[in-house]
């Protein structure tokens, strides 16, 4: 393959790899597949196209290259837990800093994302599953805190189901490996926009043998997601309010970036929605609404989704302690 800077030629040579990936002749020995995606993340290094998806597609591409030898020999699975218990998912968003330490002797089953898995671990509460998504390693050093460290050194490494994608960026999941048994990683391909590279799916499904799954984009959204596939009973979320407080420091042409909001009828809330997380907030309830048939309930009284009565509301208290409904879903 030649050096070429230009972008369309890029596209067209990354979608040539992809297609000749996708036959069953280069399905073969894992040094091809090596090779294959060696040359794949090559042409997306000399990429320079300024659109953040196509800079995502260019990490993501890297991670999978590099994950791809554990995956393969580890026997990477997909096969996360199901239960019948009521379920609490717990993302990272103001009102997820709260005490649970009342959860330890409620039936509930747990789902977090990284960024709130210290909040839990903290309070005592290892939860039955952790929800990872996001391939920078920016999120590194969130899932290994002082605090999570702490209790592996004590306890020993958390039992807790790790939800991975192939995407990951490798010092991220050297993190997660450090603190979680192997037996309890179920991995997964995040789902590519068909419209960047025609059969990117197929083509990372068919080199891993898991399956290609749309997360929303978002971790929140994913972990409800997986909540709403992983329980067939109710399901309360906290710390998905897809809003910021308002910082009283911010100048007027920071303000400006954000929608404000103001909800004189709930105490004068006042919040802030960045741009990026207004479609994240109608994906969600919108999820809620289709997927979760009624049995999806905000725990939180902070944000948009509770001053604008999107969603049903409970207490975290009165959602743990209330008896669980039938199962009639």
């Amino acid at each position: 393959m030649e050096k070429d800077d230009n972008s369309e030629s890029y596209r067209h040579e990354l979608h040539d790899l992809v297609q000749r990936a996708c036959t069953d002749e280069f399905m073969g020995a894992m040094p091809m597949r090596s090779l294959l995606l060696s040359e794949a993340q090559y042409c997306h290094h000399v990429s320079q196209n300024a659109f953040t998806i196509e800079h995502s597609l260019d990490i993501w591409i890297d991670n999978f290259r590099r994950n791809l030898p554990h995956i393969m020999a580890f026997g990477a699975k997909f096969n996360p837990p199901h239960t019948d218990k009521k379920a609490i998912v717990i993302g990272a968003g103001p009102s997820a800093s709260r005490d649970y330490g009342f959860l330890k002797d409620k039936d509930i089953f747990t789902i977090c994302t990284n960024k709130s898995l210290s909040f839990l671990i903290y309070d005592g509460i290892v939860p039955d599953v952790v929800v990872v998504l996001h391939s920078t390693p920016e999120i590194k050093g969130t899932i290994g805190t002082e605090i999570v460290c702490d209790h592996v050194d004590r306890m020993g490494k958390l039992r807790s189901d790790f939800i991975i994608p192939t995407t990951i960026d490798a010092d991220v999941f050297t993190e997660i490996n450090s603190i979680s048994e192997r037996n309890n990683h179920h991995w997964f391909n995040p789902a590519v926009p068909e419209e960047q590279v025609e059969n990117i799916n197929q083509f990372m499904e068919r080199m891993t043998g898991l399956p290609v799954i749309d997360t929303g984009g978002d971790v929140g959204i994913f972990a409800l997601l997986m909540a709403l596939e992983m329980t067939t009973a109710s399901i309360g979320i906290i710390g998905l309010e897809h809003c910021l407080e308002l910082n009283n420091g911010w100048t007027n042409k920071q303000a400006l970036k954000y929608l404000i909001e103001y909800a004189p009828e709930n105490d004068g809330m006042l919040y802030a929605i960045p741009p990026s997380f207004k479609l994240a907030l109608s994906t969600l309830v919108a999820l809620c609404n289709s997927k979760g048939e009624g049995r999806v309930s905000n725990l939180s009284n902070f944000g948009p989704i509770y001053a604008r009565n999107l969603l049903p509301y409970k207490t975290l208290e009165e959602f743990a302690c209330q008896n669980k409904e039938p199962t009639n879903y």
